[in-house]
């Protein structure tokens, strides 16, 4: 994420995506354990599972966007002023 952001923008990128990391871990570990004690172990890996395939697709998706305006500047500009 970082390496992807504007080199004005690096600090800022870094300092979200470090907060994300934790307040991902304290929100994580905690509804997770919730639904451990509430539905088992078994819902929880597959809660667990969901999570990181659903972010492993949005962020493909995102980068894949971002990477086709990088190497398709006037197709991106046609998209966005449609």
């Amino acid at each position: 994420m970082v390496q992807h952001s504007n080199p004005a923008n690096k600090g800022t990128a870094l300092s979200v995506l470090s907060a994300a990391g934790d307040i991902g871990v304290a929100v994580g570990s905690s509804v997770l354990g919730m639904v451990a004690e509430w539905f088992g172990y078994k819902v929880l890996f597959a809660a667990a599972t969901m999570v990181v395939l659903v972010c492993t697709y949005y962020f493909y998706i995102a980068l894949k966007g971002r990477r086709q305006a990088t190497l398709h500047p006037s197709r991106a500009k046609d998209c966005h002023n449609a």
